[in-house]
């Protein structure tokens, strides 16, 4: 199983921050199965078939541009975060 964690930046139901084991191929998949056991918490990170905007996501220390459709490793480590803006 693919262990998805959130950045405490994010507003997401108690013990969904501390690096949740979850099934999947995509990352997608991994929130689809995240809602399984938190309803409602998928609103907050997808908005139709996108990630909403200023969320991200990183696997295996890599950042996605793919979002939604980046494939994951049952091995792998999922980091979904709030991108940061400004200059």
């Amino acid at each position: 199983m693919a262990k998805l964690i959130f950045s405490s930046s994010l507003q997401l139901p108690d013990g969904a921050g501390s690096g949740l084991e979850l099934v999947g191929n995509t990352v997608r998949d991994l929130l689809v199965d995240l809602e399984l056991h938190f309803p409602g918490s998928r609103i907050e990170l997808v908005s139709g078939d996108k990630l909403r905007p200023g969320i991200r996501v990183a696997v295996d220390g890599e950042l996605s541009n793919l979002g939604l459709h980046q494939r994951v490793d049952a091995e792998s480590e999922v980091l979904i975060f709030q991108a940061v803006f400004g200059g």
